[in-house]
């Protein structure tokens, strides 16, 4: 689900927020009025509204260049457990494993 990395920050921070389900993502903060909808954008500003985004540009740039190693990550885990073939799951199961071993 496209929303949990959300759900997860704002957990993690004990952060309130109303957990309604849709078919699009977005993320309306009223503290300082700005509506958005792209999900990068979106975890960057959750990251910077709770100073979680490195205190230095190169904290600042690992943080963005671990954000999108997860979506990277994610997104490969996603086509090969979505693939309708059986054959070609097992085959590309190992290669994932084998360019994202666990641990």
């Amino acid at each position: 689900e496209l929303i949990e990395p959300f759900r997860l920050l704002l957990k993690y921070r004990n952060e309130p927020f109303e957990d309604e389900v849709y078919n699009f993502s977005y993320l309306y903060d009223n503290n300082n009025n700005i509506k958005m909808t792209q999900s990068k954008a979106m975890i960057c500003h959750l990251g910077l509204i709770f100073d979680m985004m490195g205190s230095n540009i190169n904290n600042k740039s690992l943080v963005l260049m671990l954000i999108d190693q997860a979506k990277d990550l994610r997104s490969e885990f996603s086509r090969v457990c979505y693939y309708p073939a059986q054959d070609y799951f097992e085959s590309e199961k190992q290669t994932f494993i084998n360019v994202y071993p666990p641990g």
